[in-house]
């Protein structure tokens, strides 16, 4: 499902942080192709135009960020039903906050020309208050966003499709 139009990659080959390679394997497929195919179905079901994620970008780390988590910590996750989404997307929007507290705090665009600077400026007040906020108490905006990217892994892998 990865878009054959791919956006031009800066050299980076790992999240920001250092601790996702994009060439980690999950499931038999690299966490690049779990991060464009997922990016697919959000795009889908926010009614986006898609244009893959660039390798470097902090949407791409975001994502990388919550798939990997999701599908490291959920031991048994094609024993999931739709019934556990709140649970799978807990985790999406602990992998975000990870991504987005470092990105905020380091600004790893300025430090290497592999990572590219973040289209919108982080640090703003309701990205703040998210990072700041446990899944159960976002709201349901909020939540929305996790639960989509929840589903989308879980439709990938055969389970449910929402």
């Amino acid at each position: 499902m990865a878009s054959e139009k791919t956006q031009k990659s800066y050299g980076a080959t790992e999240t920001a942080d250092g601790t996702i390679k994009y060439d980690t394997m999950f499931y038999g497929v690299a966490i690049s192709d779990w991060v464009q195919n997922v990016h697919h179905i959000q795009a889908v079901k926010h009614g986006w135009v898609c244009y893959p994620l660039a390798e470097g970008s902090f949407g791409f780390d975001n994502l990388a960020h919550s798939i990997s988590l999701l599908l490291e910590k959920t031991k048994d996750i094609k024993a999931c039903t739709k019934d556990d989404l709140d649970k799978l997307a807990d985790l999406v929007h602990q992998g975000w906050v990870r991504n987005y507290v470092y990105w905020r705090d380091n600004k790893p665009w300025v430090s290497s020309r592999i990572y590219h600077t973040p289209h919108n400026s982080l640090g703003d007040t309701r990205r703040n208050k998210c990072a700041l906020t446990s899944y159960c108490d976002l709201d349901a905006d909020e939540k929305d966003k996790d639960i989509i990217i929840a589903s989308a892994v879980l439709e990938l892998l055969g389970i449910c499709s929402l």
